[in-house]
């Protein structure tokens, strides 16, 4: 394999590994009392999420679409990275 290969290959892995870093860390720290939560009163209310506002409108997002199910797709996507 060419340097070239093996670079971006290593960067895609370190990318990869990062990505699925800050989803575990995000639903690991999720809060109903977050931003895009409809329980949150008055709006700019404290984040409570560890990876901050971003952090907590991926952690809504995917636990209001796929719900407890989260947690199984991200054990398989870090066996796969």
């Amino acid at each position: 394999m060419s340097d070239r290969k093996q670079t971006l290959r290593r960067l895609g892995l370190c990318s990869a590994v990062g990505v699925w870093f800050f989803c575990l860390l995000s639903l690991g720290s999720y809060s109903s009392s977050d931003w895009p939560s409809h329980q949150v009163f008055p709006y700019p209310s404290e984040t409570h999420n560890l990876c901050g506002s971003a952090g907590a409108f991926f952690s809504y997002w995917c636990f209001f679409v796929l719900g407890q199910g989260v947690f199984p797709v991200l054990f398989f996507g870090g066996i796969c990275v």
